[in-house]
This record gives structure tokens, C-alpha cells and sequence, in this order.
């Protein structure tokens, strides 16, 4: 067997391809995770004129400090300096968080297009090259200007990056919907794993190597998985090209925006909490810095294993029921987090929070392409577009909303409230009832073709409402 031949063997297999667009979407979320717990502490030393570059600056926010601002204790938060940059910083890592996903909205609505015009590898391999330009600018950043550059460029790959390979996955396992079900919750699940390691990996890296360590780590890895993508590179893998307003056509049909406002509600959520929770940490809870990562590790966890059990399982079950019962335990879970008085007290909480959220995203994800399939002649691309633009706007609206919310009504209600919406809104996913089935592997190729159109096998089309 020669090299070639080996390659070729690699470059064609369906295993191979799940890993490298699941690493693809891991990577992406690693890097947009993994300024959690250091951002908050970098900002804050800048507020208060310390030196962020290595641990001798603020350093445990309730502990010593080598400035004339001496000790930070439990007591002194609602006071001045510190209560003022606290307010602040809360407004930089709104703007901050917003920013990325506002530029996924934008840019979303090409996504389709992109897809269509390039196929799904180029753009996967265009992402990840600008997925490594913010982490080096990232771990150059001295200013706020400069960590909101890295963050820019970070919105613009996300979309070829990720709409290319759920899009990808979706369109090479077009034959069996069970199977492409879990294959999309296994991809899915990359961006859990992601949030699961990535804070608790750059809250300790952070600790003890300084800012810039985590972010040319990252970059190794991107490196490690460009080579990766242009050894599986294909590009007979495309779609007929139909312009850039198919995504705009495709949120003209009724159950699609329902489907996207759900995924929507649920994403604002997270973003909300993403910013918020460990400034709020930093000033209720005596904690180390490297714990502001770690508390996002039982809501990973729980994430993949919602999106994988349940991407698997909900086509058996119902995925409209398995999306209604998840929106009302993370409207629960939300509101619960502000009664955690500790670490161990988050944990439950976390726990429900991910766990639903992981289930949703895997399952909302599994009907967008259901839907595409049946309605608009498989538009894969499509689909994933509306995925990450459904998740972006809700991340740019969390973010945005978090800063006004807890400097007016405080951290604690802004998530009750938050929660209390989404459990009002869990009813949408009954209008998802009548659709949630497709051809099972057992449908004959005559009846799956009334569905997917009488299109060549090697393309999809988005084509309107069929």
C-alpha cells in the first residue's frame, strides 16, 4: 500500500472526517472559552493600575495585593476602587463577549453562500487559519484594544470554521437522519468539551506560566489541525450556488423561526452567564482565580453528555419533547445558580444547566437539518448557518443585556428573571410536534428522493419551501 493510497484511505473515511470537524468546533470553542477566567482578572488589574502579566498583580481579589490598595477583603468590595472597576469591568466583558457573536450574525448570512461557492473544506481551513491569528494576537495583547481585535478576528472565523463542518457532517450523512442525529451531537459535543477544559486549562496555565501561555498553546493545536484538514481536503464536496439570500429565505419559513428563536432564548442565557458569573465570584465568594475556570467544569460535562445521550436518543423519544423538557430544567438551573453561596453550591446547578443546554443545542441542531431536508431540499450548509446565527444572537444580546442588568437589578435577579422567561417560552417547541420525523435508514432511495429532490447525489440545494 502506498503513501498515496494510505492517505487517500484516511482522507475518505467517515471516522476520520467526524474528528477533525469535531476538533475543528473544539478548538473554536476552546479559544473563545478559555478568556473566562483570565479577561475578568486582566481587566480588573488595569482598572486598578496593577501589573496582569504575571500573577503578582491582583491576584486573589480577597487576599494580599503589593499595592497601596493593601488587602481586598470580603468587606471592602462595595467600596471604592474596587466596586467602581467592578462596574466597569462588568460593562468591558459585556462589550467584550458581544462583539465576537455580533460579527457572527453579520457574517452568518454569508455563511450558506460560502458554502455553496467554496464547499465545505476551504472555508474549514480558511478558519482555522484565522482561528490561529487571534491566538497569537491574543497572546501579544496589552490593551483593551488589542484583546477586542483578537476577539474581531476570532467572529470572523467562526463562521467559515463552523458552519463548514456541522454543514459538512450534515451533508455526508445525508442517507440515515438516526446516525447523522448522533454524528452532529458528537460534533456538537466538541464545543462542550471545549467549555469544559478550556477555562479550567487558562485558569490554571494562567496561574502559574502568565497570560500569554494559553493562547500559544492553543495555537500549536490549530497548527496541528490545519495539517490535518488539508490532508482530508475534498473539493468535490460543494453545493450549487444560489445566492446569499437563501439564508433569509429559509427564515421566512414559520417552523425554522421558531426553531431559531428557542435556540436563541436558550443561548442568551449562557451568555448572560458566561461574562457575569465570575466577577460576581470575585466579589460574594472567597475564591482563588484558577476557580473561576473550574467552576464551569460540571456544566461541560453535563453538556457533552446531553448532547451526545440525547442526540442520539431524542429521535427515538421525540426531539420537540426532549427540547421543551430541556428549556424548562435550564430555566430552572439559571434560576438556581444565585443561591450558590460556594463552589460546591454551584455545582447542582451547573450541572442542570449544561446538561439541558447540551440536549438543546443537540437537538435544535438535529431539527434545523430536518427541516431543511424536508422543506428546502436539503441546504446543509443552510442549516448550520442558521445554527451558529441563532447561537451568536444570543450571545451578543446575553453579553450585551448582562452589563445594564447586574449594575441595575443586580447578578441574582438578572438570572432568575432570565429564567423565568425561558421556562414561559418552553411551549414553542409543541408547534415542532407534527415534524419531528424523517426517513429512517429503512426508507427506500424512492422515497427518500420525494424529500431531497431530484438533485444530483454529490450537491444540495436551497431552493425555497418545497
Amino acid at each position: 500500500m502506498t503513501i498515496m493510497t494510505a492517505l487517500r484511505g484516511v482522507r475518505d473515511s467517515r471516522v476520520t472526517l467526524v474528528v477533525v470537524a469535531s476538533t475543528a468546533l473544539f478548538l473554536d470553542e476552546f479559544l473563545l472559552a478559555v478568556v473566562v477566567p483570565i479577561l475578568p482578572v486582566v481587566f480588573l488589574d488595569m482598572c486598578l493600575g496593577l501589573d496582569s502579566s504575571t500573577f503578582a498583580g491582583l491576584g486573589n481579589v480577597t487576599g494580599y495585593s503589593p499595592t497601596s490598595l493593601g488587602p481586598i477583603t470580603a468587606t471592602d468590595v462595595n467600596e471604592s476602587p474596587y466596586k467602581e472597576c467592578e462596574r466597569a469591568v462588568n460593562t468591558q466583558m459585556g462589550l467584550f463577549f458581544g462583539c465576537q457573536f455580533a460579527i457572527r450574525v453579520v457574517m452568518g448570512f454569508f455563511g450558506n453562500y460560502i458554502c455553496e461557492r467554496f464547499g465545505f473544506h476551504l472555508p474549514m481551513f480558511v478558519g482555522c487559519t484565522l482561528l490561529l491569528v487571534s491566538s497569537l494576537v491574543y497572546a501579544i495583547a496589552e490593551s483593551h484594544a488589542v484583546y477586542f481585535t483578537a476577539r474581531m478576528i476570532h467572529g470572523l472565523a467562526a463562521i467559515p470554521n463552523d458552519v463548514a463542518a456541522l454543514g459538512l457532517l450534515a451533508y455526508r450523512f445525508r442517507d440515515n437522519d438516526e446516525t447523522r442525529g448522533f454524528v452532529l451531537g458528537i460534533a456538537i459535543s466538541g464545543f462542550a468539551v471545549g467549555t469544559m477544559i478550556s477555562p479550567p486549562f487558562g485558569g490554571v496555565v494562567f496561574f502559574y506560566l502568565g497570560k500569554a501561555a494559553p493562547f500559544i498553546i492553543i495555537a500549536g493545536f490549530l497548527g496541528l489541525l490545519a495539517l490535518a484538514e488539508i490532508v482530508i481536503y475534498d473539493h468535490s464536496t460543494t453545493q450549487e450556488k444560489v445566492g446569499v439570500m437563501a439564508t433569509v429565505r429559509l427564515l421566512l419559513d414559520p417552523l425554522i423561526l421558531v426553531q431559531a428563536g428557542v435556540l436563541t432564548i436558550a443561548s442568551m442565557g449562557f451568555g448572560l452567564l458566561e461574562p457575569s458569573l465570575p466577577i460576581w465570584m470575585l466579589g460574594t465568594m472567597d475564591v482563588e482565580e484558577w476557580q473561576l475556570g473550574i467552576v464551569f467544569l460540571p456544566l461541560s460535562i453535563a453538556s457533552i453528555i446531553g448532547s451526545l445521550v440525547l442526540g442520539y436518543f431524542s429521535y427515538k423519544i421525540g426531539r420537540w419533547l426532549c427540547a421543551a423538557v430541556s428549556m424548562v430544567v435550564l430555566g430552572i438551573a439559571l434560576s438556581a445558580i444565585p443561591f450558590g453561596g460556594n463552589i460546591a453550591g454551584l455545582i447542582a446547578p451547573m450541572t442542570m444547566f449544561g446538561l439541558s443546554f447540551g440536549s438543546l443545542d443537540a437537538t435544535t441542531c438535529a431539527l434545523f437539518n430536518l427541516l431543511v431536508e424536508q422543506r428546502h431540499r436539503g441546504a446543509y450548509g443552510g442549516a448550520a448557518t442558521l445554527t451558529i446565527i441563532t447561537f451568536s444572537i444570543g450571545f451578543v444580546v446575553g453579553p450585551a443585556l448582562s452589563a445594564a442588568l447586574v449594575n441595575v437589578i443586580g447578578f441574582p435577579w438578572m438570572l432568575r428573571g432570565t429564567g423565568i422567561l425561558t421556562v414561559l417560552c418552553s411551549p414553542l417547541c409543541l408547534f415542532m410536534r407534527n415534524v419531528d420525523r424523517a426517513p429512517s435508514s429503512g426508507t427506500n432511495e424512492e422515497e427518500r428522493m420525494l424529500i431531497l429532490g431530484t438533485h444530483k447525489p454529490e450537491t444540495v440545494v436551497c431552493q425555497g419551501q418545497s
